[in-house]
């Protein structure tokens, strides 16, 4: 089951999940700070709040979807590289 939510899409840019969940991470993370300085965003921050732990899950089926890219171009570079030689 744990591989299931851990396994990327090949269809889904994760470079951009990231940017956009950091965003909102960042968002919240701003208005948690500002509730302390003033009274007129307290407990706006809960509304962005889930954006943490998503941040943290795109940030590893991220690494696992640059780690499978990564090997998919070695094999096209190494089959290349058999074709060149058979020529």
């Amino acid at each position: 089951m744990l591989h299931a939510l851990l396994a990327p899409s090949p269809t889904i840019n994760y470079n951009f999940v990231v940017a956009v969940y950091a965003f909102f991470a960042a968002l919240c993370v701003l208005l948690f700070a500002l509730q302390f300085v003033t009274t007129s965003v307290e407990g706006f921050y809960v509304v962005v709040a889930p954006f943490v732990p998503c941040l943290v899950w795109s940030i590893f089926v991220r690494n696992r979807w640059l780690r499978e890219r990564k090997e998919a171009d070695a094999d096209v570079a190494e089959k290349t590289q058999e074709s060149k030689k058979d020529q």
